[in-house]
């Protein structure tokens, strides 16, 4: 074939129908008998519409409405809307809350409480005693020490016994906030937090508890002996309530 007859059979056009937007367009017709060759049936009038049709040809179907989901390879569902659809929830019947016994329509199977505040109060008691974690002999010398620091200050007279200073209140901040606080403390003579027994403790003003803390050996040696002394000579209603306080916590001093 010359030359001419060669541009000739190419410059032949086949009409077609772009298989995307349905728009007329005419291509060579060799080209349209190649690509019948390969087993391409469809045509587009431009590359975007070619584009375009394979992205939703060649998607994934939606489960429920069975619509293509171009870019959603790994989804199953189109919209929520389907989702939700295609797994109804069951009707749950009305129930009472574990706390406050009041009528009250679930979400969901597991919610045992109508309110986060009834939720916060029955998980309150839950982690009480046993329930928590961190629960070992139902007792605390932190508690048992709270308990006895009036105690002391009544035996001692609500003053430091080594520089007879009395009980003054100083407003501090703790926790950012304002409290009224005295400036007498309860000190532990054998430096034992958890030996709260009345011969061990000892009303000190905040400038001798901190010097005696900052000296190497204690200025007053004497302050055991003053404790035994003063508790023995205490009202039987004072030895009393010492010594139930000393049963209820004997575990926190137990070996």
């Amino acid at each position: 074939m010359c030359a001419d007859c060669y541009q000739q059979v190419r410059s032949v056009k086949a009409h077609l129908t772009c298989a995307w937007c349905g728009k007329d367009f005419d291509r060579a017709l060799y080209q349209h008998e190649k690509a019948l060759k390969r087993g391409i049936t469809t045509a587009y009038c431009s590359r975007a519409c070619s584009s375009a049709h394979h992205a939703v040809k060649n998607a994934k179907m939606c489960a429920h409405c069975g619509k293509p989901m171009p870019g959603k390879r790994n989804n199953r569902y189109c919209s929520p809307e389907c989702r939700t659809l295609a797994n109804p929830r069951k009707v749950l019947r009305d129930r009472a809350c574990e706390w406050c016994e009041m009528p009250f329509h679930p979400v969901h199977s597991k919610v045992r409480f109508c309110s986060r505040t009834c939720a916060s109060a029955a998980h309150s008691v839950r982690m009480r005693g046993k329930g928590n974690s961190n629960y070992k002999t139902g007792t605390s010398y932190a508690k048992w020490y709270a308990e006895m620091r009036p105690l002391i200050f009544e035996r001692d007279m609500y003053r430091c016994v080594v520089c007879q200073a009395e009980a003054q209140m100083e407003t501090v901040t703790w926790k950012g906030q304002l409290i009224d606080r005295t400036t007498l403390v309860v000190h532990h003579i054998d430096d034992n937090p958890a030996n709260n027994t009345p011969e061990n403790l000892i009303t000190l003003c905040k400038t001798c508890h901190a010097v005696h803390h900052k000296s190497a050996k204690t200025p007053w040696p004497w302050l055991d002996t003053y404790a035994q002394v003063k508790s023995q000579s205490m009202t039987s209603k004072w030895k009393s309530a010492t010594t139930s306080l000393q049963k209820a916590y004997s575990l926190t001093t137990a070996p």
